[in-house]
């Protein structure tokens, strides 16, 4: 059993906050950081067998780099509803979405630059039938759709990040059919985590007093995850964890991640520039050291994976 990561007064990221860091933060996400989510995303979809689904839900879609995957897995008459809240980020899914169903080539990373450029598209249609697909704004916490809807509901990376985990899991069983299940990705063990928990262990051995904000690691305790599953109604509950190396392998790969706002606020701490200069450097130094040696950096994801009796 993993330990938790939060303090009993830890300060919990209110809602509206965290629409305006994925409002701010999307476009770098969905160039440089959405990638390595999509092995995650596969396989959290292939083990709750979503090509038997009839309709599935997908809370925090983001950027829509999951569409092609759902696409490729689900029957052709499946109804697949995904959510984001987000307008930015579920601007750039429905952007891609459309260009599936027009144009697809392949890829979905280099035409909708002007998803974050434009101004927000109040009109945007929000469902494609050739692929019986339909895009929602709406909070994971409340959402606004009827009992037994869903035969299966999903979501990568999400859960440890909104206000109320527990309210999350609960709404995505009030939703699912009987018989349905539902499943979800969280941030794991931290010691193996070294993309985002290095960092900030360099940064704390310099005595520099972080704020003591809830992080994304405070779900990594599996008996925590299957008994706000059990609380929540679910039966036969699958939990596992799995290792996912990132593919930042440069000085220029990790300095982008540095400076990434999240990472960045830690350094912006120490107060003399030198010293910042000085421990970013050995965060860096530390990255290229595991790459040198042939080992990849990456994050450590627990799954967790439920059924509505």
């Amino acid at each position: 059993m993993f330990e938790m990561t939060t303090e009993p007064d830890a300060k919990v990221i209110q809602t509206p906050d965290i629409i305006k860091h994925w409002q701010d933060f999307g476009k770098i996400y969905s160039e440089h950081f959405e990638y390595n989510t999509q092995p995650m995303l596969y396989s959290l979809i292939m083990n709750l067998q979503i090509f038997q689904a009839e309709k599935l839900l997908e809370l925090s879609c983001g950027g829509g780099k999951s569409i092609s995957v759902v696409l490729s897995m689900k029957k052709p008459d499946c109804e697949y509803i995904a959510t984001d809240i987000s307008k930015n980020m579920l601007n750039l899914s429905m952007s891609r979405m459309e260009y599936i169903e027009t144009d697809f080539k392949g890829n979905l990373q280099f035409f909708d630059e002007f998803a974050f450029n434009e101004k927000e598209k109040t009109n945007y249609k929000n469902y494609f039938p050739n692929n019986k697909t339909s895009f929602y704004l709406m909070n994971n916490e409340v959402l606004e759709f009827k009992d037994e809807s869903f035969d299966i509901c999903f979501s990568n990376l999400s859960l440890m990040i909104v206000e109320n985990p527990e309210k999350m899991i609960s709404e995505s069983f009030r939703v699912l059919k009987k018989g349905g299940k539902a499943g979800f990705t969280v941030w794991g063990n931290q010691e193996k985590s070294l993309f985002f928990s290095l960092p900030k262990k360099i940064v704390q051995k310099y005595k520099i007093n972080l704020p003591n904000d809830r992080g994304c690691f405070h779900l990594n305790d599996r008996k925590l995850l299957i008994t706000m599953f059990e609380n929540a109604g679910f039966k036969n509950i699958l939990c596992w964890s799995q290792f996912f190396a990132y593919n930042f392998q440069t000085e220029e790969d990790f300095n982008l991640h540095l400076d990434t706002k999240g990472i960045k606020k830690s350094f912006d701490l120490i107060p003399n520039e030198e010293e910042r200069k000085k421990i970013r450097k050995e965060v860096l130094d530390e990255f290229m050291g595991f790459i040198q040696k042939g080992e990849p950096v990456g994050l450590d994801i627990f799954f967790i994976i439920g059924e509505k009796l």
